[in-house]
């Protein structure tokens, strides 16, 4: 471009009436897209580079602009013996005399040289002396002339105006171009444009227009006109660029950027992107204008784009400058943590990525609470992201940094600094997590190298990363244990608070890899450094939560050592065994029993004291004791100590029995009325099984499970029930993972033949297989319960199941289905994700299992539901009316009888069995009818098992119904539709249904069964009206549908006979009232006269149903 260029005074301007055009309707404005498109391309480049020659100027150190720069700084900054121009104090041979600067000779033009020697001054102060003189010339002109007031001439005369520093520069810039230019008219032209555009910005007087044109003839003017002074052309172009930093143009970036700004917001996604492509130029030009608070709220409001391009652009734009520019990534990285959860996978990406960068460019940043949200992808449903986490925490944790870094920790630590400062980022982070799960995930992938591509896999991953992980991971459990100590001596008060975070993070290493914790120079040194602990008498969650994690670190980490002292064992089982008998808190009295059976076991104590202590609990619950409290806990501590005892025990002369532990929690506690012992029983029972599984296949423990499972029982009972086989389940996948557990699988065999059952598919002899397969239908009814926390603890023993592969998978894809549509989140999400997992091996399967899955699919459910009504509504509806007959018969002695009931049946898509009552006459009588006999005086046993029964198959009949209408009004189908529907003809090709989202609701339908005779009224008056209301055309409720009338039934030239099909006509009133147009009271009394169309009828016959290829599951 010719912008700045000295022989193109004019590019400003007309840049500048170009951007008040695009600013306007010819541009932003306009209504054309493409047009607004154009325009902000042109805004952002014509932004971009006024921004960058902005940043030029800034930095521009010619010394003829230092005034320019330095604007009322009284010369002060002039530096003394030093060159201008190079700032070199060496070989300084000239001076100027007026403003004292000084210059070698070779930096300053041959021209410059000779006119400085000449008359002993610089350029600025030679042009600064041109303008003293051509100020005094204009004076004398104007005094010659008569415009000049006497009071001016007094004020002129006492005193010249001080020549201002940007004067002398434009001086400078007019005699280069009079001395260096061609000498012709486009010379003069360029000039006198310059004078003019000066002149438009700083307007004061006539005389000033008298003194720039003596500016313009300064040559005829002055004798001496610096023809000596010459400039270089590099200089000049820079002179032109400083300058036109003070026109309107350049003073007009502010607004273009505002607007382009304002266009972000637009409500089409292609401005939007190109508004912020224009203002990625401007920040390429410049990365501190992101540090603007207007830019940052624009490109912030870009990250919660509705377009995920968009959002990854925003994110882009600032992620560029994050390592350049770490002080403007700090403004922005609260918004950005925000986009880890982003829905746009590359918008997720990008997210981690920019905190990453941020964080490797400035270590001593605070960002815990990015880590937060970078760890909680650690399971995200795509896999890259999981990668990409794990390689951000080992490039930020795990990764041996570059350089030497040897500086150890001032407080005698033996760990690297760089290390501690890594341990307390993972702790700060642990302090804003709820659970230590996703660091567990870290770091075993880590140690592991889990997350490197494939490619690198293949070739065989670097045993030296490998080794290198390991010893800073040890190095961070070394550096965790000195921390606690530190914590313990420097809190005075609540020091488990403070020293929990250190703990838990330390437990989380432990649970990947118990040898990290393993010195080799002193195995013992983690047992004998937190055994003390033990000994906390604070009683609350945060010391609970701390006694919890030691214990589990030295369960893990004491049966490597191979000779533990004796004095440390001892202490241990003492602390153990008092926490057990008298700490308030469960999780803690679980950890310790875990322990102690670990502790007895590894350093060859004996079964002696678990076994002293299940006698203790069992003599405690066999005796006459009432104290629920002291109950619960020795069911509890009974459970686990033979649980995690049973190994340890089976050593002993004394064997446990079993059946009369599990006779006792039968007989006394699993029947109480006290629902807290019933439940702890069992949970206690639960963990007897995971020691005993093979007890899980009898059948009176097989009818108490199944009991406790099924849908009439408390929903505490139905979750412990599944808690119990879900511990189960990982207790066995936990054998199976460990080395030293392994052994050939459990048969149970009776006569040589396999005890386990073939369930589900499959004829797994594995016991824990033949478990699950025993009580799999049981687990799957449970999957669809009416309480959220039993289909919660139901979906997660199916996930283990899926994962142990025990049961065929497709067996359960219909519960996965429904659970989709679960309204805990929670539970739709892992549902979604256990049947993605199983597409991909059993598509097809899967498929036929979904709902909808041909273009008619609703129609071919209401043909389905108008069937069943049409085989089952008539008798349901006899059977009622019979008991609420009976019912009012034992009401009233001396009932009248009414009038014989007339019943007409309908034949159609909604068809239905419905009492309407004074229609025509009924040609059949009911047999069960009772208007010829005196009720009054007749006892009858009534049998409530058959009324709950009928009241059971109306109220089904009543949601099939209720489904069919939701159908109608979803799909928008009217009556006319439905009847045209064929099993017979296939489905038309482009047909559609648009679908309204309407949610499903029966929330009004009674379910409940009665519990006497004359509650039955209510479940028969409920269902006609539901029957009543069948007969509406439910698609006129739809405001997408225009409403029709009726259209006219086919003509049935041949009627069906009475006897076989009884039919009714539905009264006007009525179809007339559910269309909006009646009123008056709800009847269905009335006959309809207006309507002469017969019933419709829906044939059924023809043989076999298509089914479609729907595969019924």
């Amino acid at each position: 471009m010719i912008l700045n260029l000295p022989e193109y005074p004019a590019a400003a301007s007309i840049l500048e009436v170009l951007c008040v055009l695009l600013l306007q309707n010819a541009g932003l404005k306009s209504k054309d897209t493409n047009v607004r498109c154009f325009a902000i391309d042109l805004l952002g480049g014509i932004a971009s580079r006024l921004k960058h020659d902005s940043v030029i100027c800034s930095e521009e150190k010619l010394w003829i602009l230092q005034d320019l720069t330095d604007a009322g700084s009284d010369g002060s900054k002039i530096l003394k013996n030093k060159c201008c121009v190079c700032l070199g104090g060496r070989g300084i041979n000239i001076a100027c005399n007026e403003c004292g600067r000084c210059f070698h000779s070779d930096c300053m033009g041959a021209a410059s040289q000779d006119n400085l020697e000449r008359d002993s001054v610089c350029p600025l102060c030679f042009c600064k002396q041109q303008l003293n003189v051509l100020q005094t010339y204009c004076q004398s002109q104007i005094k010659e002339n008569g415009k000049k007031t006497a009071a001016s001439t007094s004020k002129k005369s006492a005193k010249p105006a001080e020549v201002p520093a940007v004067d002398i520069i434009q001086q400078i810039l007019l005699s280069y171009l009079q001395e260096s230019g061609p000498q012709d008219d486009g010379n003069l032209f360029t000039r006198w444009f310059y004078l003019c555009i000066w002149n438009k910005e700083n307007q004061h007087s006539q005389e000033e227009i008298i003194y720039y044109l003596a500016r313009l003839k300064s040559k005829e003017i002055l004798r001496d006109s610096g023809n000596g002074l010459a400039i270089s052309r590099d200089s000049a172009k820079k002179i032109c660029l400083a300058l036109g930093q003070k026109n309107s143009f350049c003073r007009g970036f502010d607004k273009i950027l505002a607007l382009l700004l304002a266009s972000l917001r637009e409500n089409s996604p292609v401005i939007r992107a190109k508004a912020l492509r224009a203002v990625s130029s401007i920040v390429e030009a410049d990365p501190e204008v992101l540090g603007d608070k207007r830019v940052q709220s624009a490109v912030e409001g870009r990250f919660c784009d509705s377009a995920i391009s968009v959002r990854e652009a925003a994110l882009e734009l600032v992620g560029r400058h994050i390592a350049s520019h770490p002080d403007v990534g700090l403004k922005y990285i609260e918004k950005v943590a925000e986009r880890i959860k982003d829905t746009g996978v590359s918008v997720r990406k990008r997210a981690i990525k920019i905190i990453r960068d941020l964080c490797a460019s400035n270590p001593n940043t605070d960002t815990t609470h990015a880590f937060v949200e970078i760890i909680s992808r650690v399971n995200d449903e795509e896999s890259s992201v999981q990668d990409l986490v794990c390689k951000t925490f080992y490039e930020l944790w795990f990764e041996e940094p570059t350089g030497s870094h040897k500086h150890l920790v001032a407080d005698g630590s033996s760990v690297p600094m760089e290390i501690a400062k890594k341990t307390e980022q993972i702790v700060d982070m642990l302090r804003k997590m709820t659970n230590h799960q996703p660091l567990i995930t870290i770091i075993k992938r880590n140690l592991t190298l889990d997350f490197l591509p494939q490619s690198t896999k293949a070739a065989g991953i670097n045993s030296y990363m490998v080794a290198s992980i390991q010893k800073r991971c040890e190095l961070i459990c070394k550096r965790l244990l000195e921390r606690i100590l530190q914590v313990e001596e420097g809190a005075a008060k609540e020091m488990e608070i403070h020293m929990l975070p250190y703990i838990v993070a330390l437990q989380a290493f432990c649970i990947v890899d118990p040898t990290l914790c393993i010195p080799v120079t002193d195995p013992s040194k983690f047992v004998v450094t937190l055994q003390p602990y033990l000994n906390i008498q604070v009683d609350s969650k945060s010391a609970a939560q701390l006694l919890e994690s030691i214990i589990f670190v030295i369960d893990a980490v004491l049966p490597l050592i191979r000779k533990p002292t004796q004095n440390v064992v001892e202490e241990l089982e003492k602390d153990l065994k008092h926490m057990i008998v008298r700490h308030s808190y469960l999780t803690v009295v679980h950890a310790c029993i875990k322990c102690l059976c670990a502790l007895s076991e590894s350093a060859g104590r004996g079964p002696g004291l678990v076994e002293n202590l299940v006698n203790i609990f069992y003599k405690h619950l066999s005796g006459a004791n009432s104290d629920s409290q002291l109950l619960g806990r020795s069911l509890f501590c009974l459970g686990l100590l033979l649980r995690y005892g049973y190994q340890l025990m089976q050593t002993s002369e004394n064997q446990l029995d079993f059946p009369k532990i599990i006779n006792l929690l039968q007989r006394k506690y699993l029947l109480r009325d006290d629902f807290s012992l019933k439940v702890r029983a069992l949970q206690t029972l639960g963990y007897i099984l995971i020691a005993k599984p093979e007890f899980m296949l009898q059948k009176d423990m097989l009818k108490l499970i199944e009991t406790a499972l099924s849908s009439e029982v408390d929903y505490r009972l139905k979750i412990q029930g599944l808690q119990n086989l879900y511990e189960y389940l990982r207790d066995a996948e936990s054998q199976l993972t460990a080395e030293s557990t392994v052994k050939p699988p459990v048969r149970c065999e009776i006569n040589g033949r396999s005890k386990v059952p073939v369930a589900a598919g499959a004829g797994d002899t594995n016991i824990c297989g033949g478990i699950i397969q025993l009580y799999w239908s049981s687990i799957l009814e449970r999957c669809l319960d009416t309480n959220d926390q039993v289909r919660q603890s139901a979906l997660k023993i199916v996930e283990v199941v899926l994962r142990q592969g025990l049961v065929h998978p497709i067996t359960c894809v219909p519960h996965l289905i429904a659970l989709e549509m679960d309204p805990l989140e929670g539970n739709s999400k892992l549902a979604h994700h256990l049947l993605m997992n199983m597409n991909e091996k059993y598509c097809a399967e899967v498929l036929a299992s979904l709902p909808f899955t041909c273009s008619d699919e609703p129609l071919y459910l209401i043909y389905d539901i108008n069937r069943i009504i049409h085989l089952k509504a008539g008798g349901v509806e006899s059977n009622l009316k019979r008991w609420t007959s009976m019912s009012q018969s034992q009401n009233t002695v001396d009932m009248p009888t009414l009038p014989g009931e007339r019943h007409v049946v309908m034949q159609e898509p909604g068809g239905y069995y419905d009492n309407v009552g004074y229609a025509h006459e009924r040609v059949n009588a009911n047999p069960c009818s009772t208007s010829d006999v005196d009720m009054a005086k007749v006892q009858v046993d009534v049998d409530m098992a058959k009324v709950q029964g009928d009241c059971l198959d109306a109220i089904a009949l009543q949601l099939l119904l209720k489904l069919k209408r939701h159908l109608k009004v979803v799909y928008s189908l009217d009556d006319a539709r439905c009847q045209s529907f064929s099993l017979k003809e296939p489905p038309k090709s482009g047909e559609t249904f648009s679908r309204q989202n309407i949610p499903f609701n029966v929330s009004s339908t009674n379910i409940s069964l009665p519990s006497c005779l004359q509650d039955v009224a209510s479940v028969y008056q409920d269902f006609k009206t539901v029957l009543h209301e069948d007969s509406m055309d439910f698609a006129v409720f739809i405001p997408s549908v225009q409403i029709r009338k009726r259209p006219t039934p086919r003509n049935t030239t041949n009627p069906t006979p009475r006897s076989t099909t009884r039919v009714r006509r539905t009264a006007a009133s009525s179809v007339t009232k559910a269309r909006g147009g009646a009123r008056g009271d709800d009847s269905d009394d009335s006959d309809d006269d207006d309507w002469t169309g017969g019933p419709r009828v829906l044939d059924f016959s023809g043989g076999g149903r298509v089914t479609r290829q729907r595969v019924q599951v």
